[in-house]
C-alpha cells in the first residue's frame, strides 16, 4: 500500500514539475535549492539516450527522487513570486504607500 502510494505521488511530482518545465520562463529561471540538470531536456536525442536516462531515474531512491522534485518545485514558486512581487512594487499604489 505504501509503495503504490510513494509510486502515485513521485508520478504526480514528475508530471507537474516536467510540466511546468515546459515554459520558456521557467527553465531559465536560477536555482536556488535544486540541482543543475545534467542533461537538458531541450538535448534529447535517441533511444539510446532516453534508455540510459530511464535506468538512471530507476537507480535514485525515491526518497532522493522526491527531494530533488520538491526542490525544484521550491525554485519555480520562488521565481514566480518573485516575479509577482517585482510586478507589484512597479504598481502606483504600492509607490505610493511605500
Amino acid at each position: 500500500m505504501m509503495q503504490v502510494l510513494q509510486t502515485k505521488s513521485l508520478h504526480l511530482l514528475e508530471t507537474l514539475v516536467s510540466t511546468l518545465e515546459q515554459y520558456e520562463e521557467l527553465q531559465k529561471r536560477p536555482r536556488y535549492f535544486a540541482k543543475e540538470q545534467k542533461y537538458p531536456e531541450a538535448a534529447e536525442g535517441s533511444d539510446n539516450d532516453n534508455n540510459l536516462d530511464a535506468q538512471e531515474n530507476d537507480a535514485v531512491k525515491p526518497s532522493e527522487k522526491f527531494k530533488e522534485l520538491s526542490l525544484e518545485l521550491l525554485d519555480m514558486g520562488l521565481y514566480t513570486s518573485q516575479k509577482g512581487l517585482k510586478k507589484l512594487q512597479e504598481t502606483r499604489p504600492y509607490e505610493v504607500t511605500d
